[in-house]
């Protein structure tokens, strides 16, 4: 997150590491400057991490093991969509 980059014109997303403009700091649709949001900012992400560990979390402390299930997120769509039915057809059965 503390990658990516906005155009301030059109709001066009970039990522310096693996989605770069064409020419630094420059949307290659409008020419207008790229910015970084306020929440991409590493101090805002750190923050958001850390209340998930404390609030978000033990959340999962309420559910039981056998009736939670845990799919990558950052897998291809196809690959969550056929976990998510492997699950609901295993839960079916």
């Amino acid at each position: 997150m503390v990658s990516r980059r906005q155009c301030s014109q059109c709001s066009r997303m970039y990522n310096v590491l693996s989605m770069r403009p064409k020419t630094d700091g420059v949307c290659d649709d409008d020419g207008a400057p790229l910015t970084v949001r306020k929440d991409d900012r590493e101090d805002v992400i750190r923050e958001r991490l850390r209340t998930y560990e404390e609030v978000t979390r033990p959340v999962l402390n309420h559910y039981p093991s056998d009736r939670y299930f845990q799919i990558s997120g950052d897998r291809s769509s196809a690959y969550i969509f056929e976990e998510i039915t492997h699950i609901l057809e295993t839960v079916k059965a």
